[in-house]
């Protein structure tokens, strides 16, 4: 009974061992969640143009007018996150901005910059 009980044991330590180790990409655990907001590394860039119709600061996010980007998304209003995060408390529904957006992303506007007023 000994023998089972500690063979038991062994198995529950090495199970728990297994789901903390570093995962097999060489990345620690959550690694990847916090490199969430960082774009692909093989996504190829493209710029993008837009008109903010509104800003969500409690949702961290803003609907945008965007232009027609060829050969990633075309023209359509859609909400955003932004990077970098501190661009979204200077921005307000009018604003004209740019950004970068990468392929399989289409949920993030990369490096916004806010145009200035005409």
């Amino acid at each position: 009974m000994t023998r089972i009980a500690t063979a038991f044991l062994a198995a529950i330590v090495a199970a728990a061992a297994a789901c903390s180790s570093p995962s097999q990409t060489g990345g620690a655990p959550g690694a990847a969640a916090a490199n969430a907001k960082e774009p692909p590394k093989a996504a190829q860039p493209h710029v993008f143009r837009g008109k903010v119709e509104q800003v969500d600061k409690a949702a961290r996010s803003v609907m945008v007018a965007g232009d027609n980007v060829e050969g990633w998304m075309g023209a359509m209003t859609m909400p955003y996150q932004i990077e970098p995060p501190e661009v979204l408390e200077k921005l307000t529904a009018g604003d004209q901005i740019t950004a970068t957006v990468y392929d399989g992303d289409f949920k993030t506007l990369h490096d916004v910059k806010i145009l200035p007023r005409r």
